[in-house]
């Protein structure tokens, strides 16, 4: 008796599949992709078990899409964002999966057919942590990466957070050796803003790591941002017909 062999068909275009591998490359350089019949998953964190990324992108952001089975699949991201930079954006990517090691891929006249990794040998996909957050802010995706521009220059950190005296103010904030940023936004610059029981919601990040995902969130038209006192934040948008989810955990700030 032959055995079934697994498969997974599909067709999207190619600036939208670009535009979800650089979301993931923004946290992690490898990653498992779920394969499932309402659409593809994949959630990993990075080696310093710093930041955390999850992706959700839904069949109906696929052309077409057929997938027989729940498959497990290990990509290597840079590899293949720079073979996709290789196509027309808005050409159709057609991915054929027909075993567990060899992804065929064709934009236009090009063809490729690439390995795969083994899922095995990429690090665990990470439990998502259940954390109350006070804070709540939605705001422009350019307006969140302007601040994180503007600190750039001016320090390795930047404090992020929302004040409710005398008003609901959401700020990020750096300050280097002599010099300081603050980009402050109030509740007519903002989609919403909230804090529920506290005064002040505030937390310090890495800027190198804020950078890398500014550059995706820079294109999405809302932001959600959720804070609380030296928690993680909680990063969300949407791509397209895809949901991103970042979490990065705070550096605690000495006394």
């Amino acid at each position: 008796m032959l055995r079934r062999m697994m498969m997974f068909k599909s067709s999207i275009r190619t600036s939208v599949l670009r535009g979800a591998i650089d979301a993931l490359l923004a946290v992690v350089d490898e990653a498992r992709f779920n394969l499932k019949p309402d659409g593809v998953s994949v959630r990993a964190v990075d080696a310093a078990n710093v930041a955390m990324v999850n992706l959700e992108l839904s069949n109906s952001a696929f052309d077409t899409y057929s997938v027989d089975k729940d498959i497990t699949i290990g990509l290597d991201l840079t590899k293949f964002l720079d073979l996709l930079k290789m196509g027309n954006p808005d050409s159709e990517c057609e991915m054929v999966l027909q075993d567990s090691s060899r992804l065929k891929i064709k934009m236009g006249s090009l063809n490729y057919h690439i390995s795969l990794l083994e899922p095995s040998t990429i690090k665990r996909e990470p439990k998502v942590p259940e954390i109350e957050l006070p804070g709540e802010v939605i705001l422009k995706g350019a307006d969140f990466r302007q601040g994180i521009k503007a600190a750039e220059a001016i320090g390795d950190y930047l404090v992020i957070g929302i004040e409710t005296k005398p008003q609901e103010v959401f700020f990020m904030e750096a300050e280097g050796d002599v010099d300081k940023v603050r980009l402050e936004l109030s509740r007519d610059d903002l989609f919403s803003i909230s804090v529920v029981g506290e005064e002040y919601v505030r937390s310090m990040f890495s800027i190198e790591y804020l950078k890398e995902m500014g550059r995706v969130i820079a294109g999405a038209d809302e932001v959600k941002l959720r804070i609380g006192n030296d928690f993680p934040i909680d990063i969300s948008f949407r791509l397209g017909e895809g949901h991103v989810r970042y979490l990065l955990a705070p550096r605690i700030e000495a006394d």
